[in-house]
């Protein structure tokens, strides 16, 4: 009798247990439902307080002070889809060379800068972009392949047509549209003389302009003066001057009907301009890539992702999807 009611006891208690498990399971659901409702408000309230005072399109260049509108308790970092990334790494064979093309560029205020190094073949992914000249080491073409199927190869006087993501650079090949949309919101760079006054140059379809560079304009010889957003004739094609730095040079944006003919090869092309900024557009959208980039820390799990889409449209239109993921600093 007594072995019964001890296997009555045992039963009881087993039940009994199994009830405040569920109980104590079941809180910690609740809890972890309100904590992902709280970090989803928390990051909505902070993307729509960027809108509504036209601040969100600044998260890019770093201007926007997140900190003072996110709790002490929550952290956050940002994940960007569909542009390029704010720095670029890439691994090439021509180090020097291509070094020389890829100086920092400014599209919609934003910089954009390339890492440039010499490329590893045994840890390819730690780049962004690979850029080959005239040849790769094809002992590692099967590695090369799959990198392609994530991120950008550009390929420049040679053809491959094995690798996914890939953008050629040469005679007589079609350009992506997204390479004739960053060259045209890259423009072109003229660097000041380092005299005083520090002069400059420019030089497209056989005509050449010469200037003298002003705290916020440009003195054209024979002609006047020029300020930023002015419109500029070169070439019989017209030209925005887009930033002026005294000690730094001049950059300027073409019009349509130069980016289209330049690329239907009617201009007489100056390679000085117009052959980097190639380089340098193909690269910036070889950078992107369906996995996006993040801007600031990484994340920490476990977070919650907050969607939104930007437009952004100075030089040219860009649509950038971002994540605001956010965690619990404890």
């Amino acid at each position: 009798m007594k072995g019964f009611i001890y296997l009555i006891e045992i039963a009881v208690a087993g039940i009994l247990i199994a009830i405040i498990l569920s109980s104590l399971l079941s809180a910690q659901e609740v809890k972890t439902n309100w904590d992902r409702a709280e970090l989803i408000e928390t990051g909505n309230d902070i993307i729509h307080s960027l809108k509504s005072t036209n601040e969100f399109i600044n998260i890019f260049n770093s201007t926007v002070d997140i900190d003072k509108l996110t709790p002490p308790y929550v952290n956050y970092t940002i994940k960007v889809y569909g542009i390029p990334k704010n720095n670029i790494k890439v691994g090439t064979n021509r180090e020097a060379l291509i070094k020389s093309y890829l100086d920092d560029v400014i599209v919609n205020n934003r910089k954009i800068s390339y890492d440039v190094t010499s490329i590893d073949y045994d840890n390819v992914y730690s780049f962004d972009v690979l850029v080959f000249v005239d040849e790769y080491d094809e002992r590692y073409k099967n590695k090369l392949i799959d990198f392609s199927k994530e991120r950008g190869i550009v390929g420049i006087n040679f053809e491959e047509n094995d690798f996914e993501n890939f953008y050629y650079i040469g005679n007589d090949k079609e350009i992506d549209n997204k390479v004739k949309k960053y060259f045209k919101g890259i423009g072109f760079f003229e660097p000041a003389s380092g005299t005083t006054p520090p002069t400059g140059s420019f030089d497209f379809n056989g005509d050449s302009i010469n200037f003298i560079i002003n705290d916020d304009s440009i003195e054209v010889i024979d002609d006047g003066i020029y300020y930023v957003g002015d419109s500029i004739i070169i070439g019989g094609y017209e030209f925005t001057i887009k930033k002026i730095d005294k000690l730094d040079g001049v950059w300027i944006l073409p019009e349509q009907s130069f980016v289209d003919q330049y690329f239907s090869g009617d201009i007489n092309n100056n390679k000085k301009y117009e052959y980097t900024t190639l380089i340098q557009s193909t690269v910036a959208v070889a950078s992107i890539n369906s996995n996006g980039w993040i801007l600031g820390n990484k994340p920490k799990s476990p977070n919650v992702y907050v969607p939104t889409f930007i437009e952004i449209g100075n030089d040219i239109p860009e649509i950038a999807e971002t994540d605001l993921i956010l965690w619990y600093a404890y």
